[in-house]
């Protein structure tokens, strides 16, 4: 019985460690195509808006091996605009599969992306009290796993 609650609290251990993208520094030189959003060991990277107050930040999930995104930024919609991306200088251009919807962030630096209300599709919120609004040149910074507290005991029952 041990043994089997030991194995199971150092599985989940294990996979709570490996659902989040953590940023680390590559020792590698980086490739002519590399940029300063690709210089991370991780495959997915998740930038989450600057807020104070909300449980459910917008937030902006990239995936670089095949250069796909998904941005969340209304909590009530059905709707996940999702779809591929480009950096283009110190921009990062994100277009839906559906082709209805772009949007831009300037990069300012590796773990920080700005919006560009500018050069992106208008958002429209269902209701928007419920979502904290996603205003031009607001903040989306990269988030990183903390470490799950969870530790396997050696005195159990």
């Amino acid at each position: 019985m041990k043994n089997n609650l030991l194995k199971i609290l150092l599985t989940l251990t294990l996979l709570s460690l490996t659902s989040c993208a953590t940023p680390q520094h590559s020792q590698a030189t980086p490739s002519p195509k590399s940029n300063i959003l690709t210089n991370y060991n991780t495959t997915q990277s998740i930038y989450e808006l600057k807020t104070l107050n909300s449980q459910t930040p917008p937030c902006l999930t990239l995936n670089k091996l095949n250069q796909t995104f998904t941005f969340s930024y209304d909590v009530l919609s059905s709707y996940l605009p999702s779809g591929n991306y480009q950096i283009k200088s110190n921009k990062l251009i994100a277009k839906t599969d559906d082709g209805r919807y772009q949007y831009t962030f300037i990069i300012q630096s590796k773990d920080t992306l700005m919006f560009d209300q500018n050069r992106s599709t208008r958002l429209t919120y269902i209701d928007s009290k419920m979502s904290p609004n996603v205003s031009d040149k607001a903040q989306f910074k990269l988030q990183t796993c903390p470490i799950p507290l969870i530790t396997p005991s050696l005195n159990l029952p």
